[in-house]
């Protein structure tokens, strides 16, 4: 089946995208899922939120949400768009699917005059080495979490 990429705005994420942004949790694992759909409304208000999701036929197969920041605050001259949360249902999780997400997620950051995009992949996974294989794309930093035990 074709699958159609297209701008998404919050309150239709949370909507249409309850199941996936479940099973989004669940697959991570690492923390449960807590959004506050409120700082979403803002930043789409101020025009600084790009989302987009991918349709198969009339479901929600996948999105993809990050944010556009016009002045980093330590390099005045950076801006760039930061993605927050990038998922695909594992039935729909294919090379095509994936890049187009991730091209209308760019060209969106593009048209805001951002010179890069911050692209996160957990340490190991399938979406991590697609990262590494291409050429457009340079790993610069690796972050590490480290749990504060109260």
């Amino acid at each position: 089946m074709d699958i159609r990429v297209d701008r998404l705005r919050c309150c239709d994420l949370r909507e249409q995208g309850a199941a996936l942004l479940a099973a989004n949790g669940q697959e991570t694992g690492h923390r449960e899922l807590d959004i506050d759909w409120s700082v979403y409304s803002l930043a789409e208000d101020a025009h600084k939120l790009l989302v987009f999701g991918a349709w198969a036929g009339e479901a929600l197969v996948g999105y993809v949400a990050g944010f556009f920041i016009d002045k980093h605050i330590q390099h005045q001259s950076w801006c760039y768009a930061q993605v927050d949360v990038f998922y695909i249902d594992p039935d729909h999780r294919n090379a095509a699917t994936c890049e187009q997400l991730m091209g209308a997620f760019s060209r969106a950051a593009r048209s805001l005059t951002a010179t890069s995009v911050l692209w996160g992949a957990k340490a190991g996974t399938a979406f991590e080495r697609v990262l590494d294989s291409k050429d457009r794309f340079k790993k610069f930093e690796v972050f590490y979490e480290e749990q504060i035990e109260w």
